[in-house]
Order: structure tokens, then C-alpha cells, then sequence
């Protein structure tokens, strides 16, 4: 068995600032890690630090670009077990997106559409909470909602998904490099 996590975050954008006043939820991203040394999380946000109009596949940590930006970065992180072959599947799933990532784009259609009864259907676009309900869907984790409306906070109620940290999100990754240095 092996882990996988989900970092839920609220970053200081102008942009996570706007949607939190009108989601009036603590967490307004997501992102999936792999490792447990937390030095690489996988998402869908900005490709360019100070332009939120250009989105794609990104990999971000605390120290970098947008979430690096930040002295303070309020996050949760969630560890959810998964079998040995569930892991090897997901790691083939970001290796794919690592691999081709102009292929993907942002899913600003249902970002913007994720709180109506509308969506759009469309191959190769996320938005971060889609991307990650995604990567889980592919090792056949039931989600709480349909990928292109899953907001970041309903990933905590992912079944034996487990809080293990809440707090500022840079303590924790320091921490977590200071174990597997050792």
C-alpha cells in the first residue's frame, strides 16, 4: 500500500481572494502529490506567475511561483491509501500530463460553470480541483460530485481520505524535507 495526498490551499491571488467571497469556502485550490516528501505537487493554475489568464498544467511546491509568492499559504493536506497498483496507475496518469503538457488547457468554461446546473464537455481542459477529482477517478476513487463541478473542498469528503495537517503550508513542506533528508 502506498499514499497519495491532496493539498487543499488559499493562496493571496486577487483571483483566490475573489472566489473565496463568493464560494465562502476556506480552500479555493487543489493539487495531488505523489511523493511523500512533498517537494512536487501536480495541478491546473497560472502559467505565468503574474498573468491568471494563461492556465495549463502546472507543477507547483510551497517555495515556487504562485504558492511561493505567498509568506503565508493557509492549506490541509489529505492522505488517502491506495493499493500498490492504484499508485503505479496514477503516477502513469501525471507522467502522461508531464510529458505532453501543451496538450492540456484550462477549463475556464467550467470553472466559471462549476456552481450553475451547466457544464461543458470537452477533452484535455481542468480547472485544479477537476484535475485532481480526474487523477483519482482514474484509479477508480468514487468523488463526491461530477469532475467539472468538484470544488476543492468536496475533495475533502473523498471516502478514508484523512487530514493529516492544517496549517501553513511552507511549515509543513520544510518539515517534510527535513525527514527524508535525515
Amino acid at each position: 500500500m502506498k499514499n497519495i495526498y491532496i493539498i487543499l490551499t488559499q493562496s493571496g491571488t486577487i483571483i483566490s481572494r475573489v472566489l473565496k467571497i463568493f464560494t465562502r469556502e476556506e480552500f479555493n485550490h487543489a493539487s495531488i502529490c505523489i511523493d511523500n516528501d512533498f517537494s512536487k505537487f501536480y495541478s491546473f493554475g497560472r502559467l505565468k506567475l503574474n498573468n491568471p489568464l494563461i492556465g495549463g498544467f502546472v507543477i507547483e511546491n510551497a517555495f515556487t511561483h504562485v504558492l511561493g509568492k505567498f509568506k503565508n499559504v493557509p492549506c490541509m493536506i489529505l492522505e488517502k491509501e491506495v493499493s500498490d497498483e492504484q499508485y503505479e496507475t496514477i503516477c502513469e496518469n501525471i507522467n502522461n500530463f508531464v510529458s505532453n503538457p501543451k496538450k492540456y488547457k484550462y477549463d475556464f468554461a467550467n470553472l466559471f460553470l462549476a456552481q450553475t446546473p451547466f457544464t461543458a464537455k470537452h477533452e484535455n481542459r481542468y480547472f485544479c480541483s477537476e484535475f485532481v477529482a480526474f487523477m483519482l477517478s482514474t484509479i477508480d476513487i468514487s468523488l463526491p460530485n461530477q469532475l467539472e463541478k468538484i470544488r476543492p473542498f468536496e475533495l475533502s469528503k473523498v471516502d478514508d481520505a484523512k487530514v493529516i495537517y492544517k496549517g501553513e503550508l511552507k511549515n509543513w513542506c520544510k518539515q517534510q524535507v527535513s525527514k527524508t533528508v535525515i
